[in-house]
């Protein structure tokens, strides 16, 4: 995979997301909306956005770095 759709933010029940070992650089800005969202794996991907730090100060940090970069992206805060 090389990127995912933005529709998977808005899917109501997604609570495990694996896309590891894939070549991503970026993940949608919209799972940081998904409420659902406990488990996300994107290790062994060339991820620049977020920074791979991010992604050790857990699930809940991670949204919010999503959610923050969906505001300033759309709505150019």
């Amino acid at each position: 995979l090389l990127r995912l759709p933005d529709e998977l933010g808005r899917l109501k029940v997604l609570v495990t997301l694996d896309v590891s070992v894939n070549r991503l650089s970026a993940l949608p800005s919209t799972l940081g909306f998904c409420d659902t969202l406990v488990t996300l794996n994107a290790a062994e991907n060339p991820l620049e956005d977020p920074p791979v730090g991010e992604f050790s100060k857990g699930i809940q940090q991670l949204k919010w770095y999503l959610r923050n970069r969906y505001h300033i992206i759309e709505r150019g805060m």
